[in-house]
């Protein structure tokens, strides 16, 4: 994927959760545009894992050649 192709689905109105897949086989959640910025070459994304605290967030780089594929996550009913 390419810069472009991640600030689409960052700036979609309305915006879509997604989940990023990488090369190595390990995902990433985008729940929020807000928690995700592009530079030309890597994705920064701050999340907080699964039951932890607020203050507990954590900071993924990622390079933009290491996304493979992207889909969205599927809504609650």
């Amino acid at each position: 994927m390419n810069r472009k192709d991640i600030l689409d689905l960052l700036e979609a109105s309305p915006f879509e959760p997604f989940r990023i897949h990488l090369t190595g086989g390990k995902t990433f959640d985008v729940k929020d545009p807000d928690s995700a910025f592009v530079g030309p070459l890597r994705l920064t994304l701050i999340t907080t894992p699964a039951g932890s605290k607020h203050e507990e967030e954590r900071i993924d780089f990622i390079g933009l050649l290491h996304i493979v594929r992207v889909e969205p996550l599927k809504q609650a009913a």
